[in-house]
């Protein structure tokens, strides 16, 4: 998917398999499919946020992820980014910054989330919160 950037907004994912979230691949459509999969949402952020920029607080995700919005990555959070194995990070929450000129302020956004997990339980699995931050800090 990274080469042919699934990530990016314009893809047509309408033959996707939609999938409830937060639960592990297993308790959902995808079954227990392990590997690389995407997630693709599109949330709307309030006007008033012009000019902040936002955290989205991941509850856990259990595998890497790579966090993208609106084409751009904005957290890697694997083995290598965390310095430990997944077995290790698993279940830890995580924060994912998104600068203020990336969000579209009362219009629609994409969050794309790939994870790759090889063995055991995969997904995002804990829930995902986005609050906006003063663009200062």
């Amino acid at each position: 998917g990274v080469d042919e950037e699934w990530f990016k907004p314009g893809l047509d994912d309408s033959g996707w398999t939609p999938i409830s979230v937060p639960a592990f691949w297993a308790e959902t459509e995808a079954g227990s499919y392990l590997g690389t999969g995407w997630y693709r949402a599109y949330f709307t952020v309030p006007a008033e946020w012009k000019g902040k920029a936002a955290k989205l607080l991941f509850g856990s995700i259990d595998g890497q992820a790579w966090v993208y919005v609106n084409g751009r990555l904005v957290k890697e959070h694997s083995e290598k980014t965390e310095g430990a194995p997944i077995d290790q990070f698993w279940d830890k929450p995580f924060t994912a910054d998104i600068p203020a000129d990336l969000l579209n302020c009362g219009a629609k956004n994409l969050l794309a989330v790939r994870v790759q997990k090889s063995k055991g339980n995969a997904g995002i699995w804990r829930p995902v919160i986005i609050h906006a931050v003063d663009a200062k800090k």
